[in-house]
């Protein structure tokens, strides 16, 4: 059996002034006021989708329960993992005691971390060699025809780096192949 609720975007979550401290620490509120709460560990528990947002998926997933013995009397620990997915890869893995850190804790957590991704992604392109070559490029020939044309020569720099702003990725692309040298492929195909 698997429970899987879609969330279409964090903003639901974090900017939702109605998200109240769920009842027990493996449950977090969802956007439309229903409570989701992971099941019970089984080796068939399938990961639960919290989050759905462009690239990245956040799921939940319940783990096998930690058995503490510092407190005399043996009690079991449940336990719960977050992996934020980007085109089917896990990027961000993180297992969590869920006397320590409720699901909602850890949710705020990952959807902090997409957010940092999502920007770190952005100042990479904008502080790429092709972009800044362009902008060295801009402001050159700004500065060489200054004395004949004034200010109006920078002119393509200025209109190029709000463009560069918005026109950033919001995601990474993924790399693929798409030519490798012949030898290589040649030595590839031989060594299998």
């Amino acid at each position: 059996m698997q429970t899987s609720v879609t969330v279409p975007s964090s903003a639901q979550f974090v900017d939702s002034p109605a998200v109240e401290p769920s009842p027990d620490s493996m449950s977090v509120a969802g956007p439309d006021g229903n409570l989701i709460r992971l099941p019970a560990y089984s080796k068939n528990v399938q990961p639960i989708t919290l989050v759905k947002e462009a690239p990245f998926e956040i799921k939940a997933q319940t783990l096998f329960t930690n058995l503490d013995h510092q407190s005399g009397a043996d009690q079991t620990r449940p336990r719960f993992s977050i992996r934020i997915v980007q085109s089917g890869q896990t990027v961000f893995h993180r297992r969590y005691l869920a006397h320590q850190t409720s699901l909602t804790q850890a949710l705020g957590t990952a959807l902090r971390w997409t957010s940092a991704r999502r920007r770190q992604i952005r100042w990479e392109y904008l502080c790429s060699w092709p972009l800044l070559s362009l902008w060295a490029f801009s402001f050159a020939v700004g500065w060489l025809f200054e004395p004949i044309v004034g200010w109006l020569s920078f002119l393509p720099l200025f209109a190029g780096l709000p463009f560069s702003f918005y026109l950033a990725p919001k995601t990474s692309r993924s790399r693929q192949t798409t030519a490798s040298p012949a030898w290589y492929s040649r030595r590839a195909r031989m060594s299998r």
